[in-house]
C-alpha cells in the first residue's frame, strides 16, 4: 500500500456496495484519533499509528476507543443520538465499509481454538502464519511447547508504531492473501484492522441514519451481537 491513502466520502451511489459487504463487517464504525482534520485533508496512514500490535492498519471500532476508559465508552446500547454525536466528533470519523466476502478474514484458527476469533486467538494465529523474514528469524521470543516443539513468538501484546517492521509484515501477509480487513475482538470489544484505507467510506456530518441503507444496516444488527 501507498501512504497516505485519500479520503473516500460516502454517497447515495455507494450504497449498494455497503450493502454488499459482509455481514459481520456490515456496521457503522468509528475511527478514534487526535489527528482527525490531518487525516481529513490528508487521508489515512496508518504508519503514523503510535501503538498498534495487529498490523499496519485503520483500527475501527463501533464506539469511542479508550483504552483508558473502556467501560465509560463501550457499555450500553448504540443509539441514534450516540451515532449523531460521533459524526460531529473533533476526535472521531464515523464510517462505513465496502467489501467483497473474499477480502474479509474474522476466525483465525488454531489446534486450540478452531474459532479463533479473540485477540489472543489472533495473535497465536499470526506467530504461526505470517512469514518470517531475515528480521523475524533473529527477533522474538523462543517458545517451547509441552511436546518439545519450538516456536519464535514474534507477534505480543507490546504495541509499537504502524511503520515497524512487524505491523508492516502482518499487512503485507493479509494483503497478499488478498484480506484486507479482519475482524476480532480485544477485551470483548468487536474491532476491525483495516489494511487496505481504500475500502473506507467517511460519513459527512449531514448523514442520516434513518434512511437508506443506514437503516437496513441499523436494523439488521444488534450491538451486542457475536456473529
Amino acid at each position: 500500500m501507498t501512504f497516505p491513502c485519500p479520503i473516500k466520502l460516502y454517497d447515495s451511489s455507494m450504497a449498494e456496495d455497503i450493502l454488499m459487504t459482509p455481514a459481520a463487517f456490515r456496521r457503522i464504525w468509528f475511527h478514534t484519533t487526535e489527528v482527525k482534520s490531518e487525516i481529513c485533508s490528508t487521508g489515512w496512514n496508518p504508519e503514523k499509528i503510535k501503538r498498534s500490535m495487529y498490523g499496519t492498519a485503520v483500527y475501527l471500532a463501533r464506539k469511542k476507543w479508550d483504552l483508558d476508559d473502556l467501560l465509560g465508552d463501550l457499555l450500553g446500547p448504540i443509539d441514534r443520538e450516540i451515532l449523531v454525536k460521533g459524526l460531529r466528533s473533533t476526535k472521531m470519523i464515523a464510517c462505513v465499509l465496502a467489501l467483497q466476502t473474499d477480502e474479509v478474514m474474522s476466525c483465525f484458527p488454531s489446534e486450540r481454538a478452531p474459532n479463533g476469533k479473540t485477540e489472543q486467538e489472533l495473535l497465536n494465529y499470526l506467530n504461526k502464519n505470517v512469514p518470517q523474514d531475515e528480521v523475524g528469524l533473529r527477533s522474538g521470543i523462543q517458545h517451547i511447547g509441552t511436546d518439545g516443539s519450538s516456536t519464535r513468538v514474534r507477534f505480543g501484546r507490546n504495541p509499537v508504531s504502524g511503520d515497524n517492521q512487524k505491523n508492516k509484515e502482518i499487512a503485507r501477509y493479509f494483503l497478499t492473501n488478498g484480506i484486507k480487513a479482519i475482524r476480532f475482538f480485544e477485551h470483548s470489544e468487536e474491532v476491525v484492522a483495516v489494511f487496505d484505507p481504500g475500502c473506507i467510506r467517511v460519513l459527512p456530518k449531514s448523514t442520516k441514519f434513518e434512511v437508506h441503507p443506514f437503516s437496513d444496516i441499523l436494523a439488521a444488527n444488534d450491538p451486542g451481537s457475536t456473529l
